[in-house]
């Protein structure tokens, strides 16, 4: 799948649902074998989800000095605000597009940067709990006493080089689990895909 275009909607959770100290958040992505496109929200627990953000970064990044492109700047947007991500590649003139808008203050976040022959291969939504998609959590899971959905994102839309609009229903799916294999207890997973394929939650499990 060659991904062109990424939109998802959600409600931003209550921060203190972050299973890690270190926080975590929610991103859309767009992927290539090299290269990794980012848009997302984080905070730590306690906190506003004001932390929007994108940035272009190798696959293999793990910290802030491989980062090719980063925009922080995004205005305050908090707990319980619908918030819609969308990324998009124009072919024509080379450049990534982003937009983060808090639909329910009207905040947006924006802006774009060029990147001259980039093939994306594949989309992502989800959660993420490290600074960088190829990093993992700064700090141990906090079981919560029961299973909780911690966001669902509604109104996927997935558009492709060739203008094909898909959906996630061919999806792969990312589970954590207490020792990072199939055999540990699973943490953190998105069980199901449901609406056609535009709507899955990030479960956080007791």
């Amino acid at each position: 799948m060659c991904s062109s275009d990424l939109e998802t909607t959600f409600t931003l959770p209550n921060s203190n649902a972050i299973p890690y100290s270190t926080g975590g958040g929610l991103s859309v992505q767009l992927r290539s074998a090299g290269e990794i496109f980012v848009l997302g929200i984080s905070a730590v627990p306690g906190s506003q989800w004001n932390a929007a953000a994108a940035d272009v970064q190798p696959a293999s990044c793990t910290t802030g000095s491989c980062l090719v492109y980063s925009n922080p700047n995004s205005p305050t947007m908090n707990a319980g605000g619908g918030v819609t991500m969308s990324l998009f590649y124009n072919t024509g003139n080379g450049f990534l597009y982003f937009n983060a808008t808090d639909n329910t203050t009207g905040s947006t976040f924006a802006g774009r940067f060029s990147d001259q022959g980039a093939l994306f291969s594949s989309a992502r939504v989800g959660a993420e709990f490290a600074d960088f998609p190829a990093g993992t959590p700064g700090s141990a899971f906090m079981t919560p006493p029961a299973d909780y959905r911690l966001a669902l994102l509604t109104g996927t839309k997935v558009t492709q080089l060739n203008g094909k609009h898909v959906t996630l229903l061919s999806s792969s799916q990312v589970i954590e689990t207490s020792n990072g294999t199939s055999s540990g207890k699973v943490q953190l997973n998105a069980p199901s895909v449901t609406n056609n394929g535009a709507n899955v939650g990030i479960w956080v499990r007791s």
